[in-house]
This record gives structure tokens, sequence and C-alpha cells, in this order.
């Protein structure tokens, strides 16, 4: 799965259609659907520091584990 590829690499990110295409398997237009499912992400891991989305303009976002 992608998400455990991002933790073991440190330069891997994943963009907004490779996200697209593993929750919604290609549906058109969820930009505003990932943003949105990334703002929840970061809130909920708000209280862990260690852990960190960090986004990558126009392209996507990496999960940054300090």
């Amino acid at each position: 799965m992608a998400e455990q590829i991002s933790i073991n690499k440190p330069d891997y990110f994943l963009t907004k259609e490779e996200i697209a295409n593993e929750l919604w398997k290609g549906l058109d237009d969820n930009t505003n659907r990932i943003s949105q499912i990334i703002k929840r992400l970061r809130s909920a891991l708000a209280s862990i520091p260690e852990i960190e989305i960090k986004n990558i303009p126009r392209v996507g976002f990496r999960l940054i584990l300090h």
C-alpha cells in the first residue's frame, strides 16, 4: 500500500492522482475531497508531533515522521 511506501522511503510522496485512484478508483474531480481528507487527518494527528503531513505544491503530499 502507498502509505507504507511513504513511511519507509522519506523522499517518497503521494500525488493527488495516486490518492484519488486508491480511494475512489479513478473517479474525476476529487481534488477538493482529497484536501478535505488531508485537513481532517492533520486535525486528528495534531496531538502527535512526530507525525506531519506536508504539502508538495501542485503535486501531492508527503508523510513525515520526526
